[in-house]
């Protein structure tokens, strides 16, 4: 048995991107100490970035962030989304799925994800039970007992019950426990640029399988011709396109995605993001667990990454309330597993199918058609997009949490 050691934290959540810094506001006015870390400085006063990478939330995600009360403020400059088309460049048909034949309003909305996280820091700035450090770099960890203390590099300590790796990717939290991850390097690239359309995009989302990628065509802030672009590309690609004008650029584009919009006018600069997905082999280790892009980082296709990682956000602040409702230890093992075996399915429902879809293939095709024409696989998918396959937390039913 461990003595009872007096705890400076009950929990800590290591990066205050996207994922870290939701959790931490489903936590507000708990009962429950919370230390934020990040490595880098916080930037209260962020510059409109319209070039900024783009986030396709489902209406789980939504309720979840209107139950944070941020949604308000968020959707000033959101585009809704109220049809998805789905075509394979080649072939004919295509499948459509609107928000009105499904009884909703919106199949999701198109974010910038640099106004969500301006949004998110500035709320847990005000969050009375939450404490920042920022920037900071952990230069030790060390378990006692019950307890993990932290030191940092300017030789800070801090105590706490759990850890919460919320540090992307490239975990130093998941490296520090020694957990696995399985890497598939697609050996592809995605480019991402705003574009000027001739045509109203009348807020449809396009999905487009390509001979050796895809692009996605997405409504964008609120100009009636501006699209996100996001174009993936084998990697053999990638310097032959990096170096077209602008002009060749959008003829490139337009050759493969085709007229639904018209011509393709103007692109901004271009982003470049190599494309894999890592899998973390356990969600949770000593204390400590995994959520977001530490657990699983995936393809960009059919953006499905950012909200696996809400949910998995909003269930495990479901579980650390109630955990403390119920006087239970926040770092307890059985509480930790029980995350893990929750989020299993869904982790593993949409990595999988996110990497067959990456891959170009006749079946991407039978997919579209399936999903035109066969009602019950077009539920399927439609559920599967929205992430509700598995059941959903609370905050994404737009429940309190209590």
């Amino acid at each position: 048995m461990h003595k009872t050691q007096p705890i400076d934290f009950d929990i800590t959540i290591v990066g205050c991107g996207l994922v870290g810094a939701t959790l931490a506001c489903a936590l507000q006015d708990q009962n429950i100490k919370i230390l934020l870390i990040d490595k880098l400085p916080l930037q209260t006063n962020l510059a409109k970035n319209l070039d900024a990478r783009a986030l396709c939330l489902t209406n789980p995600s939504v309720k979840c962030f209107k139950m944070l009360k941020i949604w308000p403020e968020l959707v000033l400059d959101a585009a809704e989304i109220m049809e998805v088309q789905t075509t394979k460049q080649g072939y004919c048909g295509r499948s459509s799925i609107k928000a009105k034949d499904k009884g909703l309003s919106a199949m999701g909305y198109v974010v910038n994800a640099d106004d969500l996280n301006m949004i998110l820091n500035q709320k847990v700035m005000r969050i009375k039970n939450i404490t920042i450090e920022r920037p900071q770099q952990i230069s030790h960890l060390e378990k006692k007992g019950l307890t993990w203390e932290i030191t940092f590099e300017s030789q800070k300590k801090f105590t706490t019950s759990l850890l919460v790796a919320a540090d992307g990717a490239d975990s130093l939290l998941r490296k520090h426990q020694g957990i696995g991850i399985k890497v598939v390097d697609h050996q592809q690239t995605a480019f991402v640029s705003n574009v000027e359309c001739q045509q109203f995009h009348q807020y449809v989302a396009y999905e487009r399988f390509t001979r050796n990628g895809s692009i996605a065509i997405l409504p964008f802030g609120q100009k009636m011709h501006q699209v996100k672009c996001v174009w993936v590309v084998p990697n053999t690609e990638v310097e032959r396109i990096n170096a077209l004008s602008e002009t060749d650029y959008l003829n490139h584009i337009q050759e493969c995605f085709g007229h639904r919009l018209g011509r393709f006018r103007q692109s901004s600069k271009r982003v470049i993001f190599p494309l894999r997905t890592i899998a973390a082999e356990t969600l949770y280790g000593d204390r400590l667990v995994l959520i977001g892009n530490a657990a699983n980082t995936l393809h960009p296709i059919a953006a499905q990454g950012f909200n696996l990682g809400l949910r998995d956000a909003a269930l495990l602040a479901e579980m650390l309330v109630s955990a403390r409702h119920n006087n239970q230890d926040l770092g307890a093992y059985d509480l930790l597993r029980g995350y893990a075996d929750k989020r299993k399915e869904d982790h593993q429902s949409i990595r999988q199918l996110s990497m067959r879809l990456a891959e170009p293939s006749i079946w991407q095709w039978f997919g579209i058609t399936a999903t035109e024409w066969l009602p019950p696989f077009k539920h399927f998918i439609t559920q599967w997009g929205l992430g509700n396959l598995y059941g959903l937390p609370k905050l994404c039913r737009g429940v309190a949490l209590g």
